[in-house]
């Protein structure tokens, strides 16, 4: 009996001793520790940052050569004012205000000429002369007018509407008139098409006036005219352009009724430094 237990476990280990020992996969151990370690790779990306692009660069208009300090009038004060000009960006370019705060200088950028303003608010009425004429239109006396007349801009604009009712159009009684005097011949004209009659082309007198032009934004009519020279010599001149403009910009004809202005409507040249 006990050989036979002996034989037995002999058998047993000698089995043992044959089977190989089983080998560990040292790298899938790893991987799997490393796997269960480490948190899963995030697929968000970050945005870029945006950098700021600088403000574009504003080119404002050129002043002409010798242009900068004037010497103002000011009808309020009645005291002559030294100006700097400042740029105004409702009109996009550059302007000289009084202490008053009125425009009384400005820039023009069709012409690159500067402009002389002045203005009878209680009118509705605005002049605009080039400062090559060397003066300006003094309103002092269409401010006088009593208040039960028509407003001389309105008026104006009312005479014209009746005349040619295809050319101005008295929409609304809030409406302004500008009178617009350049220094110019017919030649510094870029667009001729915008002329409606011509006098005198050529010579010292030569005269150049312009379809009228509604500016919805202000709310204005303007009559413009390019003036070689100033050659209107009687007492009272604005009132002589004034009455060419209003008579000659609406037609390419010589209007059969002139329209003749007020005594009232008397503007003095006031000259200017």
């Amino acid at each position: 009996m006990k050989r036979n237990c002996y034989c037995i476990l002999m058998v047993l280990f000698i089995l043992a001793a044959c089977v190989p020992p089983q080998e560990v996969d040292h790298a899938a151990t790893a991987t799997q520790e490393t796997t269960a370690t480490t948190e899963p790779t995030s697929t968000w990306t970050p945005e870029p940052t945006l950098t700021p692009l600088p403000a574009p660069t504003e080119t404002l208009p050129a002043m002409p050569e010798n242009v900068h300090d004037l010497t103002v009038y000011n009808y309020e004060t009645k005291k002559d004012e030294i100006i700097n000009p400042t740029f105004d960006k409702d009109m996009n370019t550059w302007v000289w205000k009084n202490t008053s705060g009125e425009i009384r200088r400005f820039l023009d950028l069709e012409t690159g000429h500067v402009f002389a303003q002045t203005e009878s608010v209680k009118q509705q009425i605005i002049y605009h002369v080039d400062l090559g004429f060397g003066w300006e239109a003094d309103l002092t006396n269409i401010d006088k007018i009593p208040d039960n007349f028509n407003k001389t801009g309105l008026q104006y604009i009312w005479e014209m509407g009746n005349n040619y009712p295809d050319k101005v159009n008295l929409s609304n009684y809030d409406m302004r008139l500008i009178l617009k005097i350049v220094h110019g011949s017919y030649n510094e004209i870029t667009d001729k098409s915008k002329v409606s009659f011509s006098l005198n082309n050529g010579t010292i007198m030569g005269e150049n006036f312009f379809w009228p032009i509604y500016d919805q934004k202000n709310n204005t009519y303007i009559l413009k005219e390019y003036l070689a020279t100033d050659w209107v010599l009687v007492k009272d001149p604005i009132r002589a352009y004034t009455q060419g403009l209003l008579n000659w910009c609406p037609t390419v004809n010589p209007p059969e009724e002139v329209l003749i202005l007020p005594v009232s409507a008397i503007v003095p040249k006031k000259p200017i430094q």
